[in-house]
Order: structure tokens, then sequence, then C-alpha cells
């Protein structure tokens, strides 16, 4: 029972040092270890930081076609990598005389082409760049409604900024969706970012992700740990037998 005790104690003492890490190194806020069963899929970068780039498959350009008569669906896509979903209400893109049909051009972007992100953030991911248009005139399509966006991001967060020109950036209302996404407002076209809290001072692009490498090589550690434990406790079971 004493040696039970001792490995149930180390485990709690890995997780607790994981947890303790991820806040002080991380900067983010610390969120469970566990979010969901089985290993998430590899994050694709459009510019991938020196610690992800083997194995990298780059994200793609996509269009999705849109309806706007009554009884089509409402305005909904994704793009090529899925790590952009989009929704917008019944009726958000009216027809325009006799275009009634849109699309949706998503295409990913390396946020640091972009503007300077606001002090004390860092770019969570790709940047994703949304735009409506009318067919077959292709002029833009304003969107009167506000939807939502759920972005993958590769690291846990809860903030999304959003740009016009690619310049300047704005905070949508967003919150954590699971440990690989953030759910946000999407008010109209333009670029959406994920961010993290910048609380080592990276500046507003680039490198920031890799400051985190070494909390997340900290969790996966502990959540092997915890996952050992019962086959260790087995392994000694059987050799008290």
């Amino acid at each position: 029972m004493k040696r039970v005790a001792a490995l149930g104690g180390v485990a709690a003492l890995t997780y607790i040092g994981a947890v303790v890490a991820t806040a002080v190194w991380g900067g983010a806020p610390v969120r469970p270890l566990f979010d969901a069963v089985g290993p998430a899929p590899a994050y694709r970068w459009v510019r991938p930081p020196p610690d992800f780039a083997a194995g990298n498959v780059k994200p793609k350009a996509t269009t999705v076609a849109i309806g706007l008569n009554p009884d089509d669906l409402p305005p909904a896509g994704a793009s090529e990598d899925s790590q952009f979903v989009f929704n917008l209400p019944a009726g958000a893109i009216a027809v325009r005389g006799t275009e009634d049909k849109a699309s949706a051009e998503i295409v990913p972007v390396d946020p640091d082409t972009l503007g300077p992100l606001p002090t004390g953030k860092f770019s969570n991911g790709n940047a994703y760049s949304i735009t409506f248009r009318y067919e077959p005139s292709r002029e833009p399509a304003p969107v009167s409604s506000t939807g939502s966006v759920l972005l993958t991001v590769p690291v846990p967060g809860d903030g999304v900024l959003v740009s016009k020109d690619g310049k300047t950036w704005i905070a949508v209302k967003a919150q954590h969706a699971s440990a690989t996404a953030v759910e946000a407002e999407l008010p109209d076209s333009g670029y959406y970012l994920a961010v993290t809290p910048d609380a080592v001072g990276f500046g507003a692009k680039g490198g920031g992700i890799t400051r985190l490498v070494v909390p997340m090589l900290i969790t996966v550690l502990a959540a092997a740990a915890l996952l050992m434990t019962p086959v260790l406790l087995r392994r000694r079971d059987r050799r008290g037998r």
C-alpha cells in the first residue's frame, strides 16, 4: 500500500508541477491536461515555427458557395484545412438585384505578414482572410447580421482579433471552446486571428509560440506519467503475488 501511495503521490506532484510550469512560463490561462479523448490532429501552419516544420502540411485557399434565397441553407463553411469554420444567420447576406448567390473566399495567411498586434498579444496559429462576394459580379457582399467563427489553435487560448485591412486590429467577443479551439463573433469580411497573452515580451509578431514549447513538453510528460501509473501498479501487484 505504501508503494501504491507513493506512486500516486508522484503522479499528483507531476500534474501539479506541469500546471505551475505552464502558468509561470506559458503566460496563458491554465487548462486541464485532458480536454478530449485521443490526440488532436497536427496543426497545419502557413509558416511553421522551426520546432513544428517537420511534417507540416501547408493549408490551401478555398471558396465556399453560398445560396441567398429564403429556401437555401444559412451561409456556412470551412477552410480547406478545417481550422476555420464559419456560420452566418439566415438572411445575413441579402439578395442583390438578380444575384441570389454569393461566395466566401477563405485564405490562410502568415500573421507575420500583417500589421502589428496590440501590446501583450501574439499570434496563436494562422490568420485567416474571409471575403464575401456576390456571384457572378464578384462585388463585395456586406454582412448585416453577426455570425460566428471557430478557429483551431495550436495552444489553448480565448482571444480573437479581426482586421478589415490587415493592418489594424480590434478584438471581437470570443471564448475558449476546447483545448484546441476558440469561438468568436464574425461581423463581416476581414482577417481573423486567434491570439494568446504575450507575458514574456516577445513583441507583437512571431516567436511567441516557440516560447510555449517547454511548458507544452512538460504537460505531455506529465500526461505520460499519469498514463503509466496504472501500468506500474499492475506490474507491482503481479510481483507481489
